[in-house]
């Protein structure tokens, strides 16, 4: 994460098929991001919280590269539509409340009174 403080944006060219820990590192320090494929994490919306750009052309690459370079307001407008995206979705409070929710669903299904 240290190195995210310095960076302008970040480029993430292609899925592991793992949760993108980089991707959501660099939205959470208001980095704009540029993935070159689909992504595992809910958190990567296209024109919303992530630029996308076809990881087969280095063309699209530049294009995308040029655009959150030259138009500020776009790069910020990335950022932190990212950054109210997991305060939304993925805070701690958030993750939390569904490990809950799922946990009486599961686990306390049928073994509790229900107080009408």
């Amino acid at each position: 994460p240290g190195i995210l403080a310095s960076a302008d944006l970040l480029v993430y060219p292609a899925s592991a098929g793992e949760l993108e820990l980089e991707v959501l590192e660099a939205m959470a320090a208001g980095i704009p991001v540029l993935t070159g494929g689909p992504c595992v994490g809910d958190f990567v919306i296209d024109g919303e919280t992530a630029l996308s750009y076809d990881g087969r052309s280095p063309d699209d690459l530049a294009t995308r590269l040029r655009l959150l370079l030259d138009d500020h307001d776009l790069a910020r407008r990335i950022a932190r539509g990212a950054q109210d995206y997991l305060r939304e979705n993925h805070s701690p409070a958030h993750m939390v409340a569904t490990l809950a929710q799922r946990y009486r669903h599961c686990a306390l299904a049928g073994r509790t009174l229900r107080m009408e």
